[in-house]
């Protein structure tokens, strides 16, 4: 698995890196009509744009996710809660049965 992401890695490294020299050209880039244009290399204007567009989306699912991650955090305190209760139990029913044992003993002596 580790080889299988080095060279996924890799790989997508080298296509950026040649988009990169292939790109290397100014182009004027302007943000508002009040402002004026300023000239940035154009594999910067596209890099920079997948950029901001990837991490917006990871943004947006790491937000659309916050009612799972919710549930999923009240589901493990109710199975702690559940797993301490059922803990709790087996003393309790251990105690008794060691209880009865003694009676049992108490009684047959």
């Amino acid at each position: 698995m580790r080889v299988f992401r080095w060279l996924a890695t890799a790989t997508v490294a080298l296509i950026v890196l040649g988009f990169t020299l292939s790109n290397l050209e100014s182009t004027s880039v302007q943000l508002t009509p009040f402002h004026a244009p300023f000239a940035l290399p154009l594999y910067f204007v596209i890099l920079g744009s997948l950029s901001v567009g990837f991490i917006w989306g990871g943004l947006l699912v790491w937000i659309n996710g916050a009612h799972t991650r919710k549930d999923l955090r009240q589901a493990k305190k109710q199975i702690k809660a559940l797993e301490t209760e059922i803990e709790d139990e087996k003393t309790l029913n251990e105690k008794a049965e060691q209880d009865n044992n003694q009676e049992v003993s108490r009684v047959l002596s």
